[in-house]
């Protein structure tokens, strides 16, 4: 089954922000490249690899 879910651009940029790209994406029900290509269609700009491990420990 899928799922339709929606967010506002400042609410994908805070989750993108906030949490590790691969576990948002698990999350949502999606691949992090489809994250990743709908912030690139919105103008959200990437936090860089490995910053997620950065902002956890």
């Amino acid at each position: 089954m899928y799922t339709f879910v929606s967010f506002t651009v400042k609410e994908l940029f805070e989750k993108v922000w906030q949490t590790p790209m691969v576990k948002l994406a698990h999350e949502i029900g999606v691949s992090d490249v489809a994250v990743a290509k709908a912030c690139r269609k919105a103008g959200i700009p990437l936090p860089c690899r490995g910053m997620g491990k950065a902002t956890t420990t």
